[in-house]
């Protein structure tokens, strides 16, 4: 069907401008951070810590009640790498070698950000359905993650990337999209989510609305990180490169 071309086409398109962006274009450039850190680093640590258990309790819970079908899900996708920088960004942390892993972690956050504040959105005023049953996993994986996910914005010196983007907004939603098509194809008896359905005569119209939504929420981080910008302490170039405020000693006076 007509359909299914012009959809794989898209797919196609974004995955291969993403891969080229992300390859040629983004040269790095020294890692500045923008904000001064907090006066008490030992509670960051504390609270990501924290946040790493409750990660990691949830997602053996959902595990354990849908096993391996639960990553058909891109829900189950974002809770994942949320779990993945937390614990990243623990471990850095805890080592003190945050300088040469900063852009990483600010660009992982920055997908993280955007995506969860777009999935919680999604699913209270979508996907949600009061007639079926309800488990505490899902409140953990569709609201409580996001309360975690913004502590964690206004408690680290990390802006948000404009560069970021192109992962954010292109790559991550159409590798699922491509993902969800293939998972349909060889293992599923339906799509897990109907709007994804590329027989459908305004799929393409869906997946294009896909990446535009992704770019909405990309937007609103952005704005985010622009309020941000308004309460937080800029960093000052006499500030080392977040060294000392990572670093065990200034752990231990906090």
């Amino acid at each position: 069907m007509w359909q299914e071309i012009v959809v794989g086409c898209l797919l196609a398109i974004v995955l291969i401008s993403s891969l080229a962006v992300v390859y040629y274009k983004q040269t790095p450039l020294p890692y500045i951070s923008t904000f001064a850190p907090l006066p008490r680093p030992a509670l960051l640590l504390a609270t990501r810590a924290l946040t790493v258990v409750f990660y990691l309790v949830v997602l053996i819970d959902d595990l354990s009640a849908g096993g391996i079908r639960n990553y058909d899900y891109y829900t189950f996708w974002n809770f994942n790498l949320q779990t993945i920088y937390f614990a990243y960004s623990l471990v850095v942390q805890w080592r003190s070698v945050q300088q040469g892993h900063a852009r990483r972690l600010n660009t992982l956050f920055d997908v993280v950000l955007a995506d969860a504040l777009l999935v919680m959105t999604v699913f209270w005023a979508i996907l949600y359905d009061s007639s079926k049953p309800f488990r505490w996993v899902e409140v953990a994986e569709h609201g409580v993650n996001s309360v975690l996910v913004l502590l964690e914005f206004a408690l680290n010196d990390y802006s948000v990337q404009k560069r970021s983007v192109v992962y954010a907004s292109c790559l991550f939603p159409a590798v699922f999209g491509a993902f969800a098509w293939v998972g349909r194809s060889s293992w599923r008896d339906d799509w897990v989510y109907p709007f994804l359905n590329v027989t459908d005569t305004v799929a393409p119209l869906w997946y294009m609305g896909l990446i535009v939504g992704h770019g909405i929420f990309f937007g609103v981080a952005l704005g985010l990180a622009k309020l941000k910008r308004c309460v937080r302490q800029p960093a000052t170039p006499s500030e080392p490169l977040l060294s000392s405020y990572l670093s065990s000693d200034a752990l231990t006076k906090a």
